[in-house]
């Protein structure tokens, strides 16, 4: 049995089943492909923070933003370059007094996470040479090289 009621339903069922057709093309055509033409879920971009840590208030930093494995920036391409007078770079570090993860310049990194990568630094070694100098030909002498105040 027919009555006009179920017709006149049927009837506006139709325009709500062509737009959530239309809403799920639209979001099929959303989501990125790979070259195969497979469907991909983009990685959300992570940033890295590097920081000078020349001191414990030091307030210079710099960040790399990737979404995907990433070598990490270059010492000697951190803009503005980081400096620590009588100290050379020697890696970053995940704790500033070099006791985290440490990450070697240009490692790569997975950017799954936004770290702050903190200088570790080395100071410049001396070397100071003592003589004994106890008359003119004396050529008794001792050598010290070391980075720290000794």
């Amino acid at each position: 049995m027919h009555d006009g009621q179920s017709g006149e339903l049927a009837r506006n069922r139709k325009p709500a089943t062509a737009y959530i057709l239309l809403i799920a093309l639209l979001l099929i055509a959303s989501v990125p492909l790979l070259a195969d033409g497979s469907a991909s879920a983009t990685n959300p971009y992570e940033s890295v923070t590097f920081a000078q840590n020349d001191s414990p208030t030091d307030p210079v930093y710099v960040t790399q933003t990737e979404n995907s494995p990433t070598a990490l920036t270059l010492f000697s391409d951190i803009s503005p370059a980081f400096s620590n007078p009588g100290y050379s770079f020697v890696d970053w570090n995940t704790e500033p007094d070099g006791s985290g993860t440490s990450y070697s310049n240009g490692e790569m990194f997975d950017f799954t996470s936004s770290p702050v990568l903190y200088a570790v630094w080395s100071g410049v070694y001396q070397t100071v040479t003592f003589a004994e100098n106890d008359g003119p030909s004396d050529t008794v002498n001792a050598i010290q090289t070391d980075n720290t105040t000794t």
